[in-house]
């Protein structure tokens, strides 16, 4: 039981991880993307 919780929690934490590092890639693309049209 204990051992079913701990992987539930893990997967929980590796799918938390991967939307964080979604965002954040989006955020720096979005960034990139504006900068490029302040310079045209």
């Amino acid at each position: 039981m204990i051992r079913k919780a701990i992987q539930l929690f893990i997967l929980y934490l590796l799918l938390a991880v991967t939307i964080v590092a979604w965002t954040s890639v989006d955020h720096t693309a979005d960034l990139k993307v504006k900068f490029e049209y302040q310079q045209f």
